[in-house]
């Protein structure tokens, strides 16, 4: 407690009424025969720290407790312990608060002996301490070792909202000089190419991603041959940008058959946005698939190049170009997820029933499961991904559809006639309109309960769509006879509204689409999906293409007549690994 405080703690309190006279008690407030002792007598404060114990104070200051005997025959309140608890060494004696009568006090503290002065070390048992210049004789304390946090990864650059940081003057003007407009369009692109390279951090993946879009664009990416190390002396007499581009490993070079040569003009041309539909709608989901997260991923590194493309000025006459290819990148990741949730969806209940009734692919699927389990009755235990009906849902799907969509040739023949299949043939198609169903049209349909008592039949819309001369990498020798010319018609396919949501004009489709004696088409099977943008360009014929060499292969003999064989195996054998490696 503080010098300046009022009155003491409980805890002094409490130790200064065991250091009472008790004796004294029998005079206080004029309490001098036995009966006015016996009363329940209450004593303030003031009054019991004004008596003082007959004990005295010793020269240093320590407070010795004498513990008179108490008088027989004589009630008190309640007594104190015989032996008292010994006082610490240092406590120090003031006076109470409005009286001369020392009081013990206990020192206060603020803080525990952990902060010492400077040489001081703990004293033994007898309270006393050593001091030693200088804390020589200070035990050594063992220093906690502090598990410092792991430094957090610097930006790779691929960062979302990432930018680059501004350039100095000094920067700019350098830029200004290697990016003139004076310079080839192939020594710029080098540059930039290898300036990108150093400003970002790349994982396995990424730099895979870049490499191939480099490729795929024409742009040689290894070390350059028959260059040697950098000695001693290269280094002296040459720039630091003269040292990166020999250390360099993407580059273009001259009268190269298989890479952009820059002296062929009639057969190169700068294609920014058609290299990137060719690479992002076949090269990068070849590789990588087409799933939500590699989608993001070779989008990205695809965007996050054209960006420092602009944001340098590196070619000003093909900027229009890079914005079309940068917004390519927004434009892919949009349709491949529109693909993904098209793949599960089609090709609805109507093609599947129709495909069940009378078709193949559908129709073979119900009779494997058939064998199995029962869709009828094992609703809730049968699991499977592809969609199966039953004969009467499918017979009550593909009437009622017939009925309320069909013309009325559609529903007479429907009716009298043998439905059969007259025609099949897989077919490339491109969406050209959409018909979505009409408000009456849905409300139409939900009049129309399902026999099993799930709900109603789903509204019915219209797929327009029409012919496409297909993906282009699986090419076909014909002559010029042979050539069949696109037919510009619009055909016309019932298709559920809810899969028409996800349906845009420009989708392209392979299909294996049959047609059935009363006039209606419908699709028997999907093979794949084509984003609105794909492309494949003559570039991927050149990707696993060497330059020829003289074949030092032994010819057929009659010792070794199947030497002409095992050349084609092993060529084959090349060629397969080559493809993978790619």
């Amino acid at each position: 407690m503080a010098p300046h405080s009022v009155g003491p703690e409980p805890e002094e309190l409490s130790r200064a009424i065991s250091e009472l006279d008790l004796t004294v008690l029998r005079g206080v407030d004029g309490a001098t025969d036995e009966s006015d002792i016996k009363m329940n007598k209450r004593y303030t404060r003031d009054q019991l720290l004004s008596i003082r114990s007959k004990s005295s104070s010793s020269d240093d200051e320590r407070i010795h407790i004498n513990v008179p005997e108490i008088a027989t025959d004589v009630k008190t309140p309640p007594a104190p312990p015989r032996v008292p608890p010994p006082t610490p060494v240092h406590l120090s004696v003031t006076p109470a608060s409005g009286t001369d009568t020392p009081v013990a006090r206990l020192p206060v503290t603020p803080e525990e002996s952990d902060k010492k002065e400077e040489g001081a070390v703990d004293g033994g048992a007898d309270g006393d301490a050593k001091v030693t210049e200088g804390g020589e004789g200070e035990p050594k304390k063992k220093k906690k070792k502090s598990g410092g946090k792991k430094k957090a990864a610097g930006p790779t650059g691929f960062e979302e909202f990432y930018a680059d940081p501004p350039l100095t003057p000094a920067e700019y003007e350098e830029e200004c000089g290697i990016y003139h407009e004076g310079r080839t369009f192939a020594a710029r692109i080098e540059t930039c190419i290898q300036r990108y390279r150093a400003r970002r951090k790349f994982d396995s993946t990424r730099a895979n991603i870049l490499t191939k879009y480099f490729a795929l664009g024409g742009i040689e990416s290894g070390t350059k041959s028959f260059n040697g190390g950098l000695d001693q002396e290269t280094l002296d007499n040459s720039t630091a940008a003269e040292i990166a581009a020999i250390q360099a490993t993407d580059f273009v070079r001259a009268s190269n058959a298989k890479y952009y040569d820059p002296s062929d003009t009639e057969n190169w041309v700068v294609d920014w946005e058609g290299v990137a539909k060719g690479f992002l709608s076949y090269r990068a989901p070849r590789i990588l698939g087409d799933g939500a997260e590699e989608v993001t991923m070779f989008c990205g590194v695809v965007k996050n190049f054209l960006n420092y493309v602009l944001a340098h000025e590196v070619c000003k006459e093909y900027t229009k170009e890079i914005m079309a290819a940068r917004r390519l990148c927004d434009i892919a990741e949009r349709e491949f997820d529109v693909i993904r949730r098209l793949r599960q969806m089609f090709p609805g209940d109507f093609n599947v029933a129709a495909s069940t009734l009378f078709g193949e692919n559908y129709k073979r699927n119900f009779e494997i499961n058939s064998a199995w389990a029962n869709p009828e009755d094992d609703l809730d235990q049968w699991n499977s991904n592809i969609p199966v009906l039953s004969l009467p849902v499918c017979q009550f799907v593909f009437g009622g559809i017939v009925a309320f969509i069909g013309d009325k040739s559609h529903f007479e023949k429907a009716k009298n006639g043998y439905i059969h299949v007259i025609t099949i043939e897989t077919r490339f198609l491109e969406v050209a309109d959409i018909h979505r169903a009409s408000a009456n049209v849905v409300k139409e349909f939900s009049h129309v309960k399902d026999p099993r008592g799930l709900g109603a039949l789903k509204p019915i819309g219209k797929l327009l769509c029409k012919s496409w001369e297909g993906p282009g990498y699986a090419y076909e020798d014909k002559t010029d006879d042979g050539i069949d010319e696109l037919d510009d018609s619009i055909e016309e396919f019932w298709i559920e509204d809810e899969i028409l949501q996800q349906c845009y004009p420009g989708l392209k489709i392979e299909v294996v689409v049959h047609e059935l004696n009363i006039g209606v088409k419908y699709f028997d099977q999907v093979v794949e999906f084509f984003p609105s943008f794909h492309l494949y360009l003559p570039n991927e014929k050149m990707m696993g293409w060497k330059e020829p060499v003289p074949n030092e292969r032994p010819p057929p003999t009659e010792d070794d007549p199947d030497a002409e064989e095992k050349v084609m195996d092993a060529i084959a054998k090349d060629a397969a690994n080559e493809v993978e490696r790619i």
